[in-house]
């Protein structure tokens, strides 16, 4: 479970969001995230960086993730 920033949400996450989520503790690359997910969970590299930037983008539009200028998967 998260709560966000301002109290308003709960948001529930699965196994692998809460992965995400741990990762993004302190600043990382999207993808050394992606990396991660792929060695822990069974799923495809083009699923795994839809996965990651799918959610991390929803963490950003929700002001819950900050997004600092670096790399994108590839």
């Amino acid at each position: 479970m998260m709560l966000d920033p301002d109290g308003d949400a709960y948001y529930e996450l699965n196994e692998v969001g809460a992965r995400i989520w741990s990762l993004a503790d302190e600043p990382v690359a999207l993808s050394v995230v992606v990396g991660r997910i792929e060695e822990e969970f069974d799923v495809g590299h083009e699923e795994c960086v839809a996965t990651v930037i799918e959610f991390t983008e929803d963490l950003v539009r929700e002001g819950i993730l900050e997004q600092t200028l670096g790399e994108t998967p590839a």
